[in-house]
């Protein structure tokens, strides 16, 4: 039935109604009345009651409001609600009080007056925090003030405060309203000038604060004739003033008056300037408006004058200044660098340049040193680049007081990580000296612990120096440097690297390979080979290991020891140990399907820390298996202990699901690079890989096999396997047996070989086993393949 839908002249529909109306319109609806009420009606009672309620309302809101939205500063809200407040006191008691003798005539005066200095000081407070840092606009409110308070003593308060036959407090009084008339004005003007927001809140406020001005010019007016209570019509004015106080304090846009966007400092625009330009001239039109004026009226007027003048004058010198302050303020910007306020790269090259060419003029050469942080994306990464932020700045702080202690002229901060010094000697052996005497100083500094945050750091430095005649460009010098520096880091990081001519084509060639590197990718020229993975009690081929091999086309066969290098580098290593992921899995399913190799056997594939940590790895682990159909205990994933520096825990959690999915992990290169005790324990690992060096060790006059029997003791002791890396003799071969090493790989089995060889080589149908007396090439022969990563 269509009736039973609330009408919405219906008592129910009245009530929804109400309940969907804003909480601000209710003062909006209650002052309407009350001052149709106030101006109809001819009860002074019931005139009384309306303005109190409406007044009282006020009141209310404003407290109830910054209590509701809570916004950062209630206490000015309150002053504002004190402030109305002390207006109805004194507007209820003037009536009353204009009846007294004496000092009772003052009483509501005494609170209209405390009134408005809570209101003003509640509305400077709201204005304030964008006032004080707005010189502009502080100067345009007086600018504007100074003119209409020109206006207002002359016409108003002047004539008000010459009233015969009342007390001098009540003349006093008379020309002091319209002052106070003059700071709301001001206070307006703020609000406009440093608020760059329209809301509600905002426009509401704005207009009360008119409302009272019109409400006090109205009764300034009537002063001037000597009356103190008018026309009820005056009064209207603080109705709408009230009830615009309330919508400003209940709108929920009232907390962004005192966090909204500040306009820009010099927001010329056409209202501002149809405001500046008539206050500018008002001091001059009060004087054609009233050519009989007293000698007060003359004072005040040449006083306005002077006062825009030098507000006027003010204005433009601190535009100047402003313009002078953000000029050296841009210039500082585009040649230091934000952080550390040292120089930055384009401001280091010129800088050295002008050095270059004093040590040319006098013969001289240049020196320039590279200095990067090792591993410093870790901090970053690890720790957030606040924590990153505050180490750079401490490491700048100390580099920059060594390179003062060795009369370093240039310091620079490049970039990153990165810092820049350079300097002059009279020959380049004496620069040689000075840079090295500096890199190692800057090293032994760096290596100082840094507390950040209650956190210490270790920090190493890689530091990359070169050496010129005087008439090297600062280009061509921090380039070589840079060159250096990359050395060092291709060395191990932790090292001063002097620039050397044969440097640059290392480089070249780096590049080379990386560009050949990918189009090898695009064009298939890569292969995955693989070597036998051999129990050296029996020779019976437990697994192998796959690796990458690249044979360039018209050069021949690149080391992996070169290309791998650059792929990490370049971030193709992630690429790469994808596809060679696939591929292995993918050969060991299709050996395993044609019975080359038995459901026992094993791949071996190393994985890199940035291929472990960048992108889903575990995912594509895992579709990789459910591709090829290759059960997961027969995949081995080969890492080394530079993971532990890449986000260990994330790294650790990583492995562990791995783990957790049947993947068997190994442990590469054990007893190498960051290899520690504490490493092993944490890394959830299945197997300890001994490295080369220490199998190569066994075969000298006095071979030690002690370290060899201490990793199988602590990897006994763990419940971990070892399988003994580069094995090339029968001497080595026996040790290891004689050790109790379980499993081999190396040469003194076979080098690696393609998928096919493979197969045809050592299938379960030919044995599956290896004798050391038939390992080709176990005397020394030569290998096409050098060492390198990925080599066995």
């Amino acid at each position: 039935m269509a009736g039973s839908r609330a009408r919405p002249s219906s008592p129910a529909g009245v009530r929804a109604a109400l309940a969907a109306a804003p909480l601000w319109a209710g003062p909006v609806v209650l002052g309407l009345v009350c001052a149709a009420v106030y101006v109809t009606t001819g009860s002074a009672a019931l005139r009384s009651m309306s303005i109190l309620l409406v007044a009282v309302v006020a009141v209310a809101s404003i407290l109830a409001g910054a209590s509701l939205h809570a916004p950062a500063q209630r206490l000015f809200w309150r002053l504002m609600a004190l402030g109305s407040g002390l207006f109805v006191i004194g507007a209820l008691v003037r009536p009353w009080a204009v009846t007294q003798p004496g000092v009772l005539a003052a009483a509501a005066d005494l609170f209209t007056l405390a009134g408005y200095l809570a209101c003003v000081g509640g509305l400077l407070g709201i204005a304030g925090p964008h006032a004080r840092s707005n010189t502009f606009a502080m100067l345009d409110g007086l600018v504007a003030v100074v003119g209409c308070a020109c206006v207002v003593v002359i016409f108003l308060g002047l004539p008000a405060a010459g009233v015969d036959g009342r007390p001098l407090w009540v003349s006093v009084l008379a020309g002091l309203y319209p002052m106070l008339d003059i700071a709301v004005v001001f206070v307006i003007l703020q609000l406009g000038f440093t608020s760059a927001g329209g809301t509600v809140s905002f426009r509401a406020l704005t207009g009360s604060l008119l409302f009272f001005l019109v409400g006090d010019v109205g009764y300034a007016w009537i002063g001037v004739r000597g009356q103190l209570v008018g026309s009820p019509l005056l009064d209207l004015p603080y109705f709408g003033a009230y009830t615009l106080f309330a919508v400003a304090a209940l709108h929920p846009t009232m907390t962004q008056l005192t966090s909204a966007v500040p306009r820009p400092a010099q927001a010329w625009s056409r209202r501002r300037l149809a405001l500046l330009v008539p206050a500018l001239c008002l001091p001059s039109i009060t004087v054609l408006l009233s050519p009989a004026q007293t000698l007060t009226a003359r004072a005040v007027e040449a006083a306005a004058g002077l006062v825009v003048a030098v507000l006027v004058v003010r204005r433009a010198l601190s535009a100047v200044e402003r313009h002078v302050a953000a000029q050296q303020t841009l210039l500082h910007q585009s040649t230091h660098d934000g952080l550390t306020g040292m120089l930055n790269r384009v401001a280091a090259t010129d800088e050295l340049d002008r050095i270059a060419g004093g040590a040319s003029a006098g013969g001289g050469a240049v020196w320039a040193a590279v200095l990067d942080l090792d591993h410093f994306r870790l901090v970053n990464d690890t720790w957030g680049s606040a924590v990153g932020d505050r180490l750079l700045s401490a490491m700048a702080a100390r580099l920059a007081t060594v390179a003062t202690e060795h009369a370093c002229p240039l310091v620079a901060r490049q970039g990153g990580d990165e810092f820049v010094f350079a300097g002059a000697a009279p020959s380049p052996g004496a620069a040689t000296r000075s840079v090295l005497r500096l890199a190692a100083a800057l090293r032994e500094t760096a290596a100082q612990p840094v507390l950040v945050d209650e956190l210490e750091f270790v920090v190493s430095v890689s530091i990359g120096a070169a050496v010129g005649p005087g008439q090297t460009s600062a280009v061509g010098l921090l380039r070589n440097a840079d060159t250096a520096l990359g050395r060092a880091k291709f060395e191990g990081r932790d090292r001063c690297v002097l620039y050397d001519e044969a440097m640059s084509a290392v480089v070249a060639k780096r590049l080379r390979l990386g560009t050949a590197l990918r189009r090898a990718i695009e064009l298939e020229e890569l292969e995955v080979f693989y070597q036998p993975i051999v129990r050296i009690d029996g020779g019976r081929v437990q697994g192998c290991e796959a690796l990458l091999r690249w044979t360039l086309k018209g050069e021949g066969p690149v080391s992996p020891a070169e290309f791998i290098p650059v792929a990490e580098e370049s971030g193709l290593v992630v690429e790469l140990g994808a596809w060679v992921l696939e591929q292995a899995a993918a050969t060991t399913m299709q050996w395993r399907r044609s019975g080359v190799v038995d459901n026992d056997f094993s791949v071996s594939v190393n994985v890199s820390a940035r291929q472990l940590v960048e992108g889903d790895f575990v995912a594509t682990v895992r579709d990789v298996l459910e591709r090829t159909g290759l059960p997961a205990r027969c995949l081995v994933l080969e890492i080394t202990e530079s993971v532990m520096l890449t986000d260990p825990d994330t790294s650790i959690a990583l492995l562990e699901e791995l783990r957790r999915g049947g993947v068997r992990l190994s442990l590469d290169d054990f007893g190498t690079g960051y290899s520690s005790l504490s490493h092993l324990d944490r890394l959830p690992v299945h197997t300890v890989k001994l490295d080369r060096s220490f199998v190569a060790a066994l075969d000298a006059p006095n071979g030690n096999a002690a370290i060899v029997r201490a990793v199988q003791g602590i990897a006994e002791a763990l419940g971990l396997s070892v399988v003994a890396e580069g094995v090339e003799t029968p001497a080595q071969h026996s040790t290891l047996r004689a050790l109790r090493i379980g499993l081999g790989q190396g040469w003194l089995w076979g080098p690696a070989v393609s998928a096919s060889d493979f197969a045809s080589r050592w299938s379960v149908s030919a044995g599956n086993t290896i004798t050391a007396r038939a390992a080709a090439g176990s005397t020394g022969t030569v290998r096409p393949w050098p060492d390198g990563w990925g080599t066995s």
